[in-house]
């Protein structure tokens, strides 16, 4: 319904919602390297939601807003498989992250 309103939506929501996490990474004592954005290395160029250093490890944070259907809820498998369709993407795109940093050394 909002969609017919502001074709944005989705792009505003999804922000909004990364700042939040952000947000409250900062409230426990976790500093955001990126929050919400992007970095390039060697000339191609990445996107991030959040991205967390310690000194021991590096976290790519992709935030989804997707929500599960009706069907998924009824058990319907394929029902399932397609409202998780956006995680396993997520998944995707943080081993991208993490391959590009174990092959440059760093995130630019």
């Amino acid at each position: 319904m909002l969609r017919g309103y502001d074709t944005h939506i989705d792009e505003k929501i999804g922000t909004a919602a990364a700042q939040l996490v952000a947000n409250l990474c900062v409230q426990h004592g976790l500093q955001p390297v990126v929050a919400p954005g992007f970095y390039a290395v060697s000339g191609e160029k990445y996107e991030c939601d959040i991205v967390l250093e310690t000194n021991e490890y590096i976290f790519f944070l992709e935030v989804k807003k997707k929500t599960l259907t009706r069907a998924s809820f009824s058990g319907d498998v394929l029902e399932i498989l397609t409202d998780l369709k956006s995680m396993f993407e997520s998944q995707i795109q943080s081993g991208r992250h993490e391959l590009c940093l174990r092959q440059n050394g760093a995130l630019y």
